[in-house]
């Protein structure tokens, strides 16, 4: 396997997967995490990000039964099928939002790993006045520039980036309130909960 080298800007061997080359000389925070609160993280992170979906459908459905069994609303076998609707969407709709975390949660730990099993997960973070690296040891550097940071959202141990297009997890621990401030001075929306 190969990989362009940036700064040469020529092809190299890919380093193995156990050396240090996701690497930041002088962290300005780390988080160690084992896999239970990886997992954790994952999760926290699908259901920050699933949420606002979630509310939209819950609302939706409901208002879309009572559309169709409107006309006989006013007979008993309209009110059971009213009934018998709301039930059966809540029971459809619960599967498939059970499903959709958990597969958004595999997917997640994949990404937040880049598919590397491990005991614990060495999170590293080096921060200048315009951009963020991030290090997940082992794996890979991910640079943040501030500009591109539409919101931040902090929840239950987790910091949400979001992008334009994509959103970045990571641990509480990497981020104190200076960090935090600092993102709002930057122009981006934090908010904590």
């Amino acid at each position: 396997m190969t990989y362009v080298n940036p700064a040469m800007g020529q092809m190299a061997p890919a380093p193995a997967l156990d050396a240090p080359y996701a690497r930041i000389l002088r962290p300005d925070a780390i988080a160690v995490l084992s896999e239970p609160a990886l997992v954790e993280l994952s999760r926290s992170a699908t259901r920050m990000t699933t949420r606002r979906p979630l509310i939209m459908v819950a609302v939706m459905v409901p208002l879309i039964v009572l559309m169709i069994t409107l006309p006989d609303l006013g007979t008993a076998s309209g009110l059971v099928g009213l009934i018998g609707g709301l039930i059966m969407a809540a029971i459809v709709l619960g599967v498939f939002f059970v499903g959709v975390n958990r597969r958004r949660e595999r997917a997640l730990m994949d990404i937040a790993t880049a598919g590397v099993r491990a005991p614990e997960y060495r999170y590293e973070a080096a921060f200048t006045p315009h951009f963020a690296d991030i290090a997940v040891v082992g794996s890979r550097i991910v640079r943040i520039y501030y500009t591109t940071l539409t919101r931040a959202n902090v929840r239950d141990g987790v910091v949400l980036l979001y992008c334009r297009d994509l959103f970045y997890f990571l641990p509480r621990e990497l981020f104190d309130d200076t960090r935090l401030d600092h993102l709002r001075a930057c122009g981006v929306r934090v908010t904590v909960r």
